[in-house]
């Protein structure tokens, strides 16, 4: 809140009188404070507009004392208190909207921000009129404030939505970053689940031998020999066990990092983003090339994701020094053609 108090009042020595005769002024600190307060929706308003408006106060005193050569503060803060109504004012307004900034449109908070401009003004001039006796109420004096507020409004909100768009470009771009990265790990995940089963169903092989083999050795009265066969079933059957509840945890893995539904355009896009990448690693100057002619969406999009990514990525390592890979999708045939 001092920040924005203090910046509004230093930018108040950058202004205009538009009324000869008459302290009111034009500054530079209304779109100073507009701007912070458009960014700053967590604080409370009134507090802020209470707050500025007495630092503006001080600050206005102390610049008319030095232009007067004169030390009467009581004459000072007549001619200046006026001022500090005006950021009242415009706080109250402000915050009737404070939790609708990011929702309003931009012209429609242009325009509300205008009407509260307009009105603080007349507020303080009001103000004005009864401490010192000045007297700027006409309607050219309306329309001047009103235009003033207009593009002074408008200029301030054009700033506010091109930075909100900039962060917002700035969060989708880290969201998609996100999610490739989580899609790269449940494509992983899911290929090492599938190697995983494999390895089961060749231990699951290994472990029936060994205990066909002490079968075997039992009845040709090899005992030793079979107590030995024995254990190593025992123990293959034990890594077994093992292997089935690191595959659970995988599986698990897998199924909570991949909530949602992909589109065939959107998995070929990423494998294609990731096999250029992998292909730059590789020192290869490769072009990957799609025809996407599907828009077919599926919520198993891991195991064609991880299909994809392979198809390739084998494609690119047999490829020597430079060459061009094709991408086709087309519903009507074949899902994916590379």
């Amino acid at each position: 809140m001092l920040v924005i108090a203090f910046a509004t009042a230093v930018g108040e020595v950058f202004m205009i009188n538009p009324f000869s005769g008459d302290s009111f002024r034009i500054g530079l600190g209304v779109s100073i404070f507009l701007f912070l307060l458009l960014f700053s929706n967590h604080l409370n308003f009134v507090r802020v507009g209470a707050l500025t408006g007495a630092t503006s106060v001080l600050f206005q005193t102390g610049e008319w004392s030095l232009h007067t050569h004169s030390s009467d503060w009581i004459a000072g803060l007549q001619n200046n208190v006026a001022a500090g109504i005006y950021y009242v004012v415009y706080s109250l307004g402000m915050s009737r909207i404070r939790h609708r900034i990011g929702e309003l449109p931009p012209l429609v908070l242009g325009a509300t921000v205008a009407g509260m401009d307009l009105l603080s003004n007349e507020a303080e001039l009001l103000v004005r009129s009864l401490i010192v006796g000045t007297h700027s109420f006409s309607l050219y004096t309306t329309f001047y404030l009103a235009l003033v507020a207009l593009v002074r409004s408008y200029f301030v909100t054009g700033l506010y939505s091109g930075v909100a768009i900039s962060q917002m470009r700035s969060l989708h771009a880290e969201q998609q970053k996100r999610m490739e990265q989580m899609l790269t790990v449940g494509s992983g995940l899911y290929g090492e689940a599938f190697y995983l089963r494999k390895s089961m169903d060749t231990i699951e092989r290994i472990a029936a031998n060994s205990f066909e083999l002490y079968q075997q050795l039992q009845a040709s009265s090899q005992y030793i020999y079979g107590r030995q066969a024995l254990g190593i079933a025992q123990q293959i059957h034990e890594v077994k066990k093992d292997s089935q509840r690191i595959l659970a945890g995988l599986v698990k893995l897998v199924d909570s990092e991949t909530a949602g539904e992909m589109s065939v355009p959107e998995m070929i896009r990423f494998a294609v983003k990731g096999n250029q990448q992998y292909a730059g690693m590789l020192c290869k100057r490769i072009a990957i090339e799609s025809d996407i002619r599907s828009d077919l969406v599926t919520c198993h999009f891991i195991p064609l994701l991880t299909l994809l990514n392979n198809l390739v990525a084998n494609a690119v390592e047999s490829i020597d020094g430079e060459g061009t890979v094709h991408i086709g999708a087309d519903r009507t045939r074949r899902p994916f053609a590379a």
